[in-house]
């Protein structure tokens, strides 16, 4: 648990960078640095969601009388193709 102090009634904002690596932590934090190279939250959060609009606006689903897991299920899936179809 991760605690933080802060004036009465004033917000406490975390921003966390994240890297992952199956190698090791020193590869998580270099792919980190290499992914999200600078602290604008906000630009970050904007180009991921245009890429993942842009992907996933390659696909039509008809939906209709699917089970929602299933619809969950295959957009999950369809991310893993990470812009390779």
């Amino acid at each position: 648990m991760v605690g933080f102090s802060s004036a009465e009634g004033s917000p406490t904002t975390v921003l966390a960078r994240v890297g992952v690596s199956l190698i090791s932590k020193e590869q998580a934090c270099s792919n980190a640095e290499e992914e999200i190279p600078d602290w604008d939250f906000e630009g970050v959060r904007k180009a991921s969601e245009d890429a993942w609009s842009e992907l996933l606006g390659r696909v039509q689903v008809d939906v209709e009388g699917v089970d929602d897991n299933t619809t969950t299920l295959f957009y999950s899936s369809v991310s893993s193709f990470n812009g390779r179809f």
